[in-house]
């Protein structure tokens, strides 16, 4: 005589699957299909998009990294399969909401820095202002200090293109290091709030931790420096006797005090009247050659 088959135990809450192996089973189906794939895209050095054959092996993790690392720019790849343009689609859009995240914590880390301080700003504060939860903040900077070192280094890149850009494109030498030191006594008023947050004394220990950021954007902008005194000195503009490494690294340091006396609350002086064209004018007569 055949055993009966016991019957099924009840549906209920418990016996369903959980959101977490649900989204797991997901995340396995999609790197199923991602890893069957014989087509990618991967970004170029212009930040455009070429075709590429990606072994089968590949990481799906990889692929997504470069999206979220480069600017992903233009349409598939001319004749690609389906699920590039598919996959495409996706990294782009990651990558775009990824960096759209960051920048709108950044922003709101900015304008908590200033108002209440570094010291006394909270991140519960910051993540409100930006729209996002607790957990997403704390995913992409765990702390303060993680913040103040993302603002530090966007504050480094804007300084570093701008010695380049003003120096570069002056008329001559002596004009753009003129111009260059005047940024100094008036910083533009785009950059005054990540300046005022980056020279504050209450932010100076948390900065040690990115001290060699730090020193490297000094070395990006000396050698600019450098640049437009050697260019100055070959075209008989300044004195052929400057040491160009002693006189860059005076300029760099006569630049970082103007800026740090524009945007301190409590200044250690008054640039004057003409608003410190006077000081650099004395500077620069020390570089001019005599005639």
């Amino acid at each position: 005589m055949a055993r009966p088959i016991p019957a099924p135990p009840p549906v209920t809450r418990a016996t369903l699957p959980s959101r977490e192996t649900l989204s797991l089973f997901s995340m396995f189906v999609l790197l199923l299909i991602c890893g069957c794939s014989q087509w990618g895209a991967s970004p170029d050095r212009t930040g455009g998009v070429i075709g590429i054959q990606l072994p089968g092996t590949l990481p799906f993790r990889t692929y997504f990294v470069k999206y979220v690392r480069s600017p992903c720019q233009g349409p598939a790849p001319a004749g690609a399969q389906p699920a590039t343009e598919v996959q495409y689609a996706m990294a782009k859009a990651t990558w775009r909401d990824r960096v759209t995240t960051r920048q709108h914590i950044l922003e709101a880390a900015a304008l908590n820095f200033v108002a209440q301080g570094y010291r006394d700003a909270r991140l519960a504060a910051v993540a409100r202002s930006a729209g996002v939860s607790r957990s997403t903040l704390y995913e992409y900077y765990p702390g303060k200090e993680q913040l103040l070192i993302a603002l530090n280094h966007q504050l480094i890149e804007v300084l570093v293109a701008q010695v380049r850009d003003t120096l570069e494109s002056a008329c001559s030498p002596l004009a753009g290091i003129r111009q260059w030191l005047q940024t100094g006594v008036e910083p533009e008023a785009i950059h005054r709030p990540l300046l005022k947050i980056i020279y504050a004394d209450d932010v100076q220990p948390s900065l040690l931790l990115d001290r060699e950021a730090t020193r490297r954007s000094i070395r990006d902008a000396q050698k600019w420096v450098r640049r437009a005194l050697r260019r100055g000195i070959d075209a008989g503009e300044l004195r052929e006797d400057l040491g160009i490494p002693e006189t860059a690294h005076s300029l760099q340091n006569l630049h970082s005090l103007f800026t740090r006396q524009a945007v301190a609350d409590y200044p250690l002086f008054d640039f004057g009247p003409d608003r410190g064209r006077t000081t650099i004018d004395i500077v620069l007569r020390g570089l001019k050659r005599p005639i």
